[in-house]
């Protein structure tokens, strides 16, 4: 669709640098999944009208998702199940990240994570540009604590008892990386260090 102009566009452009701001914060995942599912409507209908900094606050609200012990330290990394595949620790190489492999995620956190990524990803697709900040975010320091790549590894693992629901937030997750990661081989060569290939494996 067109962008539209006047006082009818300023108006729009002004709800949606409202909206962005409490997509960037709410403490609630409900209000965090209405937000991003009515900020992914907006960007169809007129892509101009969001904020030149949607995509960092996106990618800052994935952090958020990336599990517990952000405030307290990155958790140690655990075999996870006995007789799971990835028992070895010497087989996985032990990257931080690989922590959240067995951290499942709630019924609430799966829908912020599906609505926030989905529109992640569909403004990447039309801001080539902005790709940069989502990569810059996953090849972080794994040392620095939790991060983007964190959320990928929590969202895309299995955990005991069988397979996490969340179909379309794993689809959205796989298609992000895919992306973004497509070309680049520092950020691929992190992917492989962190085992995500073998962790979307096993959830198949």
């Amino acid at each position: 669709m067109a962008p539209m102009a006047g006082p009818e566009s300023a108006a729009r452009a002004a709800a949606t640098a409202e909206l962005l701001r409490t997509i960037a914060s709410t403490d609630r995942l409900s209000t965090l999944s209405w937000a991003c599912s009515d900020l992914l409507c907006r960007l169809h209908e007129d892509e101009s009208s969001l904020p030149r900094d949607t995509a960092a606050v996106l990618v800052r609200r994935a952090e958020d998702l990336s599990g517990p012990g952000a405030v307290e330290g990155a958790p140690k990394w655990r075999p996870p199940v006995s007789g799971h595949r990835f028992e070895a620790k010497e087989r996985l190489g032990g990257h931080a990240a690989l922590a959240a492999v067995d951290q499942a995620m709630t019924g609430e956190e799966m829908e912020a994570a599906s609505a926030l990524l989905a529109a992640m990803l569909d403004l990447l697709q039309l801001r080539v540009e902005d790709r940069e900040i989502l990569r810059t975010a996953l090849v972080a320091p794994a040392d620095a604590g939790h991060g983007c790549l964190w959320l990928f590894v929590r969202l895309l693992s299995r955990t005991e008892g069988g397979t996490q629901s969340g179909g379309a937030s794993f689809v959205h997750g796989c298609q992000l990386l895919a992306m973004v990661a497509d070309g680049d081989e520092e950020l691929c060569a992190m992917l492989r260090l962190s085992r995500l290939l073998d962790v979307v494996a096993d959830r198949l």
